[in-house]
Order: structure tokens, then sequence, then C-alpha cells
């Protein structure tokens, strides 16, 4: 009993082993096969899955983890405001789903709207699409029809 017992942990372990997704026996050192999710780090022809936890995204301009707030798209939320107006913006790479706040020409934030709802920028607030004027929303789209 005692064998099965660890027979049944060995084999629950090597699920959670981490295997590369790139054949790297060919590849120079580094980062390969990258997503916003994790990377391949390939060394001596051998190669390692590196997975970025939550909150942590790979940021391509250090090709390592980091944090969300930090990165910019498709991976993280950081957005570029030096040449916005403070206020408030829709998210246009999340489909309007959320909004991030501008001040002073820096970025303070990416805030999520409720499921169902878009930004609305002329209102500032997330309202239902049926509401707000396209790309975000739907409002009017029948009247083109």
């Amino acid at each position: 009993m005692k064998s099965f017992f660890a027979l049944a942990l060995v084999a629950a372990l090597s699920l959670h082993e981490a295997h590369a997704q790139v054949d790297c026996s060919e590849l120079p050192d580094g980062v390969h096969g990258w997503g916003c999710r994790g990377y391949t780090q390939c060394e001596a022809g051998q190669g390692t899955l590196v997975e970025c936890v939550d909150p942590e995204v790979f940021n391509e301009d250090i090709m390592d983890c980091d944090n969300k707030m930090t990165v910019g798209p498709p991976c993280g939320l950081y957005r570029e405001c030096s040449h916005l107006d403070d206020g408030n913006y829709a998210d246009h790479h999340v489909n309007c789903t959320a909004f991030y706040n501008c001040q002073g020409g820096l970025f303070f934030g990416h805030i999520p709207c409720n499921p169902g709802t878009v930004f609305n920028e002329v209102l500032g607030i997330c309202d239902f699409p049926a509401n707000v004027l396209p790309p975000c929303g739907t409002k009017g789209e029948d009247l083109l029809h």
C-alpha cells in the first residue's frame, strides 16, 4: 500500500514539472517562444519553461516577467499618457471593457468595468454598450442599417 502512495505521489509531482515549449537544441542561449503568460529560457541547448504568475506578465523590454501595471500592450495594462490631457480614457486594447486614468502626463491606473459594460467617454462612466457610441458601444448602429 505504501508503494502505491509513493508511486501516486511521484506521478502527481511529475504532472507539475514544466517542459519547454521550444526545441532549444539549435538555438542560442536566451529567451525564445514567449507569450504573455511565460517563455522558454534556452541555455546550452536545453529549454526551461518559465511561467509568469499573476500579477506578472511577460515584458518584451526586459525579456522577463514583470508587473502587468508596468508592461504595455498586448500583455500588460500600462498605457502611455504623455500626450494625453488629464482624464479617463477607454482602453481599446480590451474592447473598452476597462478604462485608464492619466494625470499630468502620467499613467495612474487601469480600472475594469463591470461585466457586460464598456467605458462611455462622453459620460465618464461604464455603461451598457447600447448607450455608448462606437467604437466602444453600439448606440446608433441600428440607424446605419
